[in-house]
């Protein structure tokens, strides 16, 4: 099964938040008053529609805005064993691997945080690795500073998070030298063999040789 890349935000990033997420290795959501460990996988929808019953069930809401909750809902629910998940940290990212338990804390109904799903958070020593935001790309920052977003589906980030996974000191600068050096030595080895071939349009009697090495340099 293919992996999947997710953003789960802790709610109001309170410090109480962050205890509930971190203490119990969990990511956690709203909609406290709808159970959703009582939905298997194949009855998302209909946790879906018990959700909209209980929250947008009125006249005055705004319907897109009832629109991108619901498939929140439908995201959370939908995370899978494995999947990767970045949880914005104040100024940083903490990372988590997906486990297969979703659980209803009913301790944790006072927050709003009261489904949640089981994960196990990366650590570097000791602790949790935090990673500051300035470290990803840009077009990753500006993913996580969305207003209103609880849970997106980061799957265009995909080979940058998988580096931020796998890598100890991985930055979007490094992952980016560490390309251009790919294609670099892709392109010098490519010219060497062309060379070596005679594959090349360059001209005789050496000439051509000189043109190209002049160019390089």
């Amino acid at each position: 099964m293919e992996r999947n890349y997710y953003m789960v935000r802790a709610m109001t990033s309170s410090e109480q938040d962050f205890k509930i997420f971190f203490e119990k290795s969990v990511v956690a959501v709203g909609w406290s008053d709808v159970d959703f460990s009582k939905y298997t996988k194949d009855k998302t929808e209909e946790l879906v529609s018990s959700v909209k019953e209980t929250y947008y069930n009125s006249n005055n809401v705004f319907a897109p805005a009832v629109g991108k909750k619901l498939n929140e809902v439908r995201r959370f629910h939908n995370i899978q064993k494995d999947d990767f998940i970045i949880i914005p940290y104040y100024n940083a990212i903490r990372l988590a691997v997906a486990e297969d338990n979703i659980l209803y804390d009913r301790s944790a109904y006072e927050y709003d945080l009261s489904n949640q799903r089981k994960v196990k958070y990366v650590r570097s020593g000791d602790s949790d690795k935090t990673i500051p935001r300035d470290v990803l790309s840009e077009a990753l920052q500006r993913r996580l500073r969305v207003r209103g977003s609880t849970v997106s589906d980061l799957y265009e980030f995909k080979d940058e998070i998988e580096k931020l996974f796998s890598k100890d000191d991985y930055t979007w600068a490094s992952g980016f030298e560490e390309k251009e050096t790919e294609l670099k030595n892709s392109f010098k080895n490519k010219l060497i063999s062309k060379i070596k071939s005679g594959n090349t349009n360059l001209k005789t009697g050496g000439i051509g040789l000189e043109h190209l090495v002049r160019e390089l340099l």
